[in-house]
């Protein structure tokens, strides 16, 4: 094995989603990946919301992530090599009752400095483009869970008929399809143009 094979052999290819000013939108898939990055760095970007958790090391959990299989939807907004805001979604273990997939949003956040910028709103948009079927999330706050309902998330009492088996996970909200379709009406305009 010579030294051209493990150079090529660790080459990243990172996949940017979209870009929005100097904010690029990148899907991470490897562990890895995760490296290329730099987050909560002094005078940087500040997240708090895994460390109130008692979680304290962002990138290793993100590598933890991203070793699951099947692998998770994993998006990161980055300014340069800053962390600016991050989303993760894993596939649910069961489908909805038509048959359809059904993901899970278990984390959005976008550090403190960077919020009110519509950052993890776009982030929300690149993930009901990216995933079939039902979004589903269980919001950690009245925050949260206003912000979910202002962008089409229904409370499964909403729904005229159940869709997903949620009697053993409660508090979650349903992003149906059709809802979805919706609020994918405004993807373009938020995003910079390309081509």
């Amino acid at each position: 094995m010579g030294p051209l094979y493990r150079v090529k052999r660790w080459l990243l290819t990172l996949e940017t989603l979209e870009s929005q000013l100097n904010h690029e939108y990148i899907q991470l898939t490897e562990p890895r990946e995760v490296d290329s990055f730099k987050i909560n760095e002094v005078g940087r970007a500040h997240f708090k919301f895994l460390k109130e958790l008692g979680i304290i090391d962002y990138k290793e959990t993100f590598k933890i992530w991203l070793r699951k299989f099947p692998r998770p939807l994993f998006v990161i907004c980055v300014d340069g090599k800053n962390i600016l805001a991050w989303v993760y979604v894993e596939e649910w273990e069961n489908s909805a009752f038509d048959g359809s997939p059904v993901y899970v949003l278990r984390s959005i956040e976008t550090a403190e400095e960077y919020r009110r910028k519509k950052i993890g709103y776009r982030l929300l948009l690149i993930v009901a483009n990216e995933i079939p079927g039902y979004l589903i999330t269980k919001p950690i706050n009245r925050r949260a869970r206003k912000f979910f309902l202002s962008n089409g998330f229904l409370d499964k009492d909403d729904m005229e008929l159940p869709v997903i088996d949620l009697q053993r996970h409660p508090g979650y909200l349903i992003l149906p399809p059709f809802k979805k379709k919706k609020l994918l009406e405004e993807y373009e305009q938020y995003f910079d143009q390309k081509g």
